[in-house]
Protein backbone atom coordinates (compact mmCIF):
# COMPACT_ATOMS: atom_id res chain seq x y z
CA UNK A 1 0.00 0.00 0.00
CA UNK A 2 1.14 3.64 -0.42
CA UNK A 3 3.11 5.12 2.50
CA UNK A 4 1.09 7.02 5.09
CA UNK A 5 0.90 10.82 4.80
CA UNK A 6 3.21 12.98 6.94
CA UNK A 7 2.00 15.00 9.94
CA UNK A 8 -0.23 17.99 9.19
CA UNK A 9 1.49 20.77 7.28
CA UNK A 10 3.18 23.37 9.47
CA UNK A 11 2.49 27.07 9.02
CA UNK A 12 6.20 27.68 8.66
CA UNK A 13 7.55 28.23 5.16
CA UNK A 14 7.97 25.12 3.06
CA UNK A 15 11.26 23.67 1.85
CA UNK A 16 11.37 21.57 -1.31
CA UNK A 17 13.56 18.77 -0.03
CA UNK A 18 11.76 18.27 3.31
CA UNK A 19 15.08 18.36 5.19
CA UNK A 20 14.70 21.78 6.75
CA UNK A 21 12.42 24.77 6.84
CA UNK A 22 13.10 27.90 4.80
CA UNK A 23 14.18 30.89 6.86
CA UNK A 24 11.49 33.41 7.67
CA UNK A 25 11.26 36.29 5.21
CA UNK A 26 9.85 38.89 7.59
CA UNK A 27 13.28 40.42 8.29
CA UNK A 28 14.03 40.54 4.58
CA UNK A 29 10.79 42.42 3.88
CA UNK A 30 11.58 44.81 6.75
CA UNK A 31 15.05 45.56 5.35
CA UNK A 32 13.51 46.19 1.96
CA UNK A 33 11.15 48.76 3.47
CA UNK A 34 14.07 50.52 5.14
CA UNK A 35 16.25 50.68 2.02
CA UNK A 36 14.10 51.67 -0.96
CA UNK A 37 16.31 52.49 -3.93
CA UNK A 38 16.21 55.89 -5.56
CA UNK A 39 18.97 55.26 -8.06
CA UNK A 40 17.68 54.44 -11.53
CA UNK A 41 20.54 52.04 -12.18
CA UNK A 42 19.65 50.08 -9.05
CA UNK A 43 16.01 49.84 -10.10
CA UNK A 44 17.08 48.70 -13.56
CA UNK A 45 19.29 46.01 -12.03
CA UNK A 46 16.36 44.75 -9.95
CA UNK A 47 14.17 44.67 -13.06
CA UNK A 48 16.79 42.48 -14.71
CA UNK A 49 16.77 40.15 -11.70
CA UNK A 50 12.96 40.02 -11.80
CA UNK A 51 13.06 39.08 -15.48
CA UNK A 52 15.57 36.32 -14.76
CA UNK A 53 13.32 34.79 -12.09
CA UNK A 54 10.36 34.98 -14.48
CA UNK A 55 12.39 33.16 -17.14
CA UNK A 56 13.45 30.45 -14.68
CA UNK A 57 9.85 29.87 -13.62
CA UNK A 58 8.56 29.83 -17.20
CA UNK A 59 11.33 27.40 -18.13
CA UNK A 60 10.56 25.03 -15.25
CA UNK A 61 14.11 25.31 -13.86
CA UNK A 62 13.34 23.55 -10.59
CA UNK A 63 16.78 23.74 -8.99
CA UNK A 64 17.26 27.42 -9.84
CA UNK A 65 13.95 29.22 -9.55
CA UNK A 66 13.47 29.32 -5.78
CA UNK A 67 17.10 30.22 -4.87
CA UNK A 68 16.97 33.00 -7.46
CA UNK A 69 13.64 34.23 -6.08
CA UNK A 70 15.02 34.25 -2.53
CA UNK A 71 18.19 36.07 -3.61
CA UNK A 72 16.03 38.65 -5.37
CA UNK A 73 14.21 39.42 -2.13
CA UNK A 74 17.52 40.49 -0.58
CA UNK A 75 17.96 43.32 -3.09
CA UNK A 76 16.82 46.90 -2.51
CA UNK A 77 13.76 47.60 -4.63
CA UNK A 78 10.77 49.83 -5.10
CA UNK A 79 7.36 49.01 -3.64
CA UNK A 80 6.10 47.77 -7.02
CA UNK A 81 9.18 45.61 -7.51
CA UNK A 82 8.80 44.18 -4.01
CA UNK A 83 5.22 43.12 -4.73
CA UNK A 84 6.34 41.40 -7.93
CA UNK A 85 9.30 39.72 -6.20
CA UNK A 86 7.15 38.40 -3.37
CA UNK A 87 4.54 37.08 -5.82
CA UNK A 88 7.18 35.25 -7.87
CA UNK A 89 8.77 33.79 -4.74
CA UNK A 90 5.40 32.56 -3.51
CA UNK A 91 4.62 30.84 -6.82
CA UNK A 92 8.05 29.17 -6.98
CA UNK A 93 7.87 28.15 -3.31
CA UNK A 94 4.45 26.52 -3.66
CA UNK A 95 5.34 24.71 -6.88
CA UNK A 96 8.59 23.42 -5.41
CA UNK A 97 6.74 22.23 -2.30
CA UNK A 98 4.38 20.20 -4.46
CA UNK A 99 7.15 18.80 -6.64
CA UNK A 100 8.99 17.86 -3.46
CA UNK A 101 5.90 15.89 -2.44
CA UNK A 102 6.04 13.95 -5.69
CA UNK A 103 9.77 13.27 -5.26
CA UNK A 104 9.25 12.09 -1.69
CA UNK A 105 6.40 9.80 -2.67
CA UNK A 106 8.43 8.17 -5.45
CA UNK A 107 11.42 7.68 -3.14
CA UNK A 108 9.23 5.79 -0.67
CA UNK A 109 7.54 3.49 -3.20
CA UNK A 110 8.45 -0.19 -3.15
CA UNK A 111 8.99 -2.22 -6.29
CA UNK A 112 5.93 -4.33 -6.93
CA UNK A 113 3.54 -1.96 -5.17
CA UNK A 114 0.37 -1.24 -7.07
CA UNK A 115 -2.23 1.47 -6.63
CA UNK A 116 -5.22 2.96 -8.35
CA UNK A 117 -4.46 6.23 -10.14
CA UNK A 118 -8.06 6.94 -11.13
CA UNK A 119 -11.15 4.73 -11.21
CA UNK A 120 -10.41 1.43 -12.97
CA UNK A 121 -6.82 2.40 -13.75
CA UNK A 122 -4.09 0.77 -11.68
CA UNK A 123 -0.31 0.80 -12.09
CA UNK A 124 2.43 -1.48 -10.74
CA UNK A 125 5.76 0.04 -9.68
CA UNK A 126 8.60 -1.45 -11.73
CA UNK A 127 11.50 0.92 -11.01
CA UNK A 128 12.17 4.21 -9.23
CA UNK A 129 15.02 6.71 -9.29
CA UNK A 130 15.90 10.33 -8.41
CA UNK A 131 14.16 11.56 -11.59
CA UNK A 132 12.65 8.39 -12.98
CA UNK A 133 9.59 6.25 -12.48
CA UNK A 134 8.76 3.09 -14.41
CA UNK A 135 5.24 1.72 -14.04
CA UNK A 136 3.40 -1.13 -15.68
CA UNK A 137 -0.12 -0.91 -16.97
CA UNK A 138 -2.01 -2.55 -19.82
CA UNK A 139 0.74 -5.24 -19.82
CA UNK A 140 3.39 -2.68 -20.84
CA UNK A 141 6.12 -0.82 -18.95
CA UNK A 142 6.15 2.95 -19.23
CA UNK A 143 9.11 5.11 -18.14
CA UNK A 144 8.74 8.75 -17.12
CA UNK A 145 10.95 11.52 -15.83
CA UNK A 146 9.13 13.57 -13.21
CA UNK A 147 8.44 16.32 -15.76
CA UNK A 148 6.88 13.74 -18.08
CA UNK A 149 4.48 12.21 -15.55
CA UNK A 150 0.84 12.30 -16.66
CA UNK A 151 -1.09 14.75 -14.51
CA UNK A 152 -3.29 12.05 -13.02
CA UNK A 153 -0.24 10.05 -11.91
CA UNK A 154 1.71 13.08 -10.65
CA UNK A 155 -1.24 14.32 -8.58
CA UNK A 156 -1.93 10.85 -7.19
CA UNK A 157 1.70 10.51 -6.07
CA UNK A 158 1.54 13.90 -4.35
CA UNK A 159 -1.38 12.68 -2.21
CA UNK A 160 0.89 10.00 -0.72
CA UNK A 161 3.12 12.58 1.00
CA UNK A 162 1.19 15.85 1.24
CA UNK A 163 -1.70 16.49 3.63
CA UNK A 164 -5.21 16.91 2.29
CA UNK A 165 -6.65 20.39 2.37
CA UNK A 166 -6.50 23.84 0.80
CA UNK A 167 -2.72 24.24 1.26
CA UNK A 168 -2.03 21.24 -0.97
CA UNK A 169 -4.69 22.37 -3.44
CA UNK A 170 -2.98 25.76 -3.79
CA UNK A 171 0.39 24.07 -4.24
CA UNK A 172 -1.13 21.69 -6.81
CA UNK A 173 -2.38 24.65 -8.84
CA UNK A 174 1.01 26.37 -8.63
CA UNK A 175 2.80 23.22 -9.81
CA UNK A 176 0.45 22.52 -12.70
CA UNK A 177 0.68 26.12 -13.86
CA UNK A 178 4.48 26.17 -14.28
CA UNK A 179 5.53 22.55 -14.94
CA UNK A 180 7.33 22.27 -18.31
CA UNK A 181 4.57 20.13 -19.85
CA UNK A 182 1.82 22.60 -18.91
CA UNK A 183 -0.38 23.94 -21.69
CA UNK A 184 -2.69 26.95 -21.70
CA UNK A 185 -5.53 24.55 -20.88
CA UNK A 186 -3.60 23.09 -17.94
CA UNK A 187 -2.92 26.55 -16.55
CA UNK A 188 -6.55 27.56 -16.99
CA UNK A 189 -7.60 24.50 -15.02
CA UNK A 190 -5.14 25.46 -12.27
CA UNK A 191 -6.58 28.98 -12.16
CA UNK A 192 -10.08 27.51 -11.88
CA UNK A 193 -8.95 25.42 -8.90
CA UNK A 194 -7.69 28.59 -7.23
CA UNK A 195 -11.00 30.34 -7.90
CA UNK A 196 -12.77 27.64 -5.89
CA UNK A 197 -10.74 28.37 -2.74
CA UNK A 198 -12.20 30.96 -0.39
CA UNK A 199 -9.97 33.21 1.70
CA UNK A 200 -6.25 33.03 2.36
CA UNK A 201 -4.44 29.71 2.78
CA UNK A 202 -1.30 29.69 4.94
CA UNK A 203 -0.79 33.37 4.08
CA UNK A 204 -1.39 32.86 0.36
CA UNK A 205 -4.19 34.68 -1.46
CA UNK A 206 -5.35 32.23 -4.16
CA UNK A 207 -6.73 35.00 -6.38
CA UNK A 208 -3.46 36.95 -6.28
CA UNK A 209 -1.61 33.72 -7.09
CA UNK A 210 -3.89 33.29 -10.11
CA UNK A 211 -3.01 36.82 -11.24
CA UNK A 212 0.69 35.99 -10.96
CA UNK A 213 0.15 32.94 -13.18
CA UNK A 214 -1.76 35.03 -15.73
CA UNK A 215 0.98 37.65 -15.82
CA UNK A 216 3.65 35.02 -16.45
CA UNK A 217 1.66 33.13 -19.07
CA UNK A 218 -0.69 35.60 -20.80
CA UNK A 219 -3.36 33.99 -22.90
CA UNK A 220 -3.38 34.95 -26.62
Amino acid sequence: PPPPPPPHFSSRRRHTRYKDWSRGLGDVYKRQAESKPTDEAMIAATNQALDRVRQLIRGGKWTEMKPAAEALLEQPMSDAQQRDAQALHELADLAMYYRGGIEKAVAELSIGNDFEVVDDFRVIIVETGPDRLVVRFNTKNRSFTFDELPWSLAHKLATFSLPEGPSSQVAKAAYQSIAPKSTDEDRQQAIEWLAEIQGEVEGTNPQQLAETIRSLFPQP
